[in-house]
């Protein structure tokens, strides 16, 4: 584990008390930008317990542009205090604390000794960046963007780019990251990939990242549908495959009459999250859903305990465990904490094999664990 083991010490990073920060600022540069929003989380035991935010008024104020980044408007700081006022606060706050963030080492560490030493405060304490960890357990995204990780991971993207926001994100990719192995790295090539895919696996997890780098923002645009079609027209190897067919299908049929309306885009962008997500995208009617008598497959491991200990529970409602997925299969439970080998990020083979019977008809729902518990009950 590297700087995990140097800053833990030999102790189980999920059992350290630690803070997690994140600021806003009027820039890329950290030589020349200014803080204008400062947010902590302090968290005990797993669970936020305490929080600090700060608006910092600007000296030489501040562009449209950051404006519409960060969400921070000009009434927002009108009233704010000087950053050389927030800073002890924000000082005292982190104390010896240790702490976490999304490309601080580079980024807001510099920027925030900087004014520091302007007000003659040290920021001593040890840290640890999360940008690395994610670089080296999912390299086959688009671009390093804590939201493309977070997306990626499912985690919640909503109010990003608002400093309390990404630190609650942060403190979530940083947990799921946790838990997932170094990927074996290809000397060659920008891309890399875990060395035992097969080069179809590859590719299919390729097309993934790319379908989650269009969706990030929410909104899909005439270039990126013209830029997956042109990858879907080089990687035509990967035909018969999921869910490559279903993608080129529908680029295909937007694309056909060479005019791509905006309600098509939108469909698309629906489509498309699915695709990333499918355990996410089905929807089971309560007064629907039973368990008995039905065909039962288990897939990522589990919040609420042991994947005997889901099986166990299926058992005593009537489920039928079966291991893998067939034509006759009626659930398909995804656990919350997904799995490391998982061969497409997000879902695996067993989730895989399952959207390719819908697609052949079969009437199979797949169900995360948290819909599994709320339906049980």
């Amino acid at each position: 584990m590297g700087i995990l083991k140097r800053l833990f010490k030999g102790k189980d990073p999920k059992s350290i008390d630690y803070i997690i920060f994140d600021l806003e600022t009027t820039g890329l540069n950290p030589r020349t930008a200014e803080i204008i929003e400062i947010a902590a989380i302090k968290i005990r035991d797993g669970v936020i317990s305490e929080t600090f935010h700060s608006f910092a008024k600007p000296k030489f104020g501040i562009k449209e542009r950051a404006f519409k980044i960060n969400g921070i408007t000009a009434e927002m700081l009108e009233s704010a205090e000087d950053i050389t006022d927030v800073l002890p606060q924000f000082a005292h706050f982190i104390g010896n604390s240790k702490l976490i963030g999304y490309n601080i080492a580079s980024y807001d560490l510099p920027l925030l000794r900087r004014f520091a030493e302007e007000s003659n405060i040290e920021f001593l304490n040890e840290y640890l960046d999360v940008y690395p960890m994610a670089v080296d357990r999912v390299p086959n995204l688009p671009n390093n963007k804590l939201t493309t990780i977070a997306s990626y991971l499912l985690v919640d993207t909503n109010s990003a780019h608002r400093a309390i926001n990404d630190c609650i994100m942060t403190k979530e990719c940083y947990e799921k990251l946790l838990g997932m192995p170094i990927v074996e790295r290809h000397s060659k090539g920008k891309k890399q990939y875990r060395a035992n895919y097969s080069d179809q696996t590859k590719a299919l997890q390729h097309l993934q990242a790319i379908l989650i780098g269009i969706v990030n923002d929410g909104k899909i645009t005439t270039e990126e549908v013209e830029y997956l079609n042109q990858w879907l027209i080089n990687n035509e190897e990967l035909c018969g495959n999921y869910p490559y067919d279903r993608v080129a299908i529908v680029v295909r049929d937007v694309l056909e009459d060479q005019k791509i309306e905006s309600e098509e885009l939108e469909e698309m962008l629906v489509m498309f999250n699915e695709f990333i997500a499918p355990q996410t995208a089905t929807s089971v009617v309560l007064d629907q859903f039973n368990l008995d008598g039905k065909n039962i497959v288990l897939s990522g491991d589990f919040d609420f305990g042991t994947k005997n200990d889901i099986a166990n529970l299926i058992q005593d409602n009537g489920g039928i465990i079966k291991s893998g997925v067939s034509g006759k299969t009626d659930y398909v439970i995804v656990g919350a904490k997904g799995s490391a080998d998982w061969s497409c990020g997000n879902y695996g083979t067993k989730i895989k094999r399952a959207m390719e019977l819908q697609d052949a008809g079969k009437d199979i729902a797949i169900i995360t664990e948290s819909d599994l518990f709320s339906l049980i009950n």
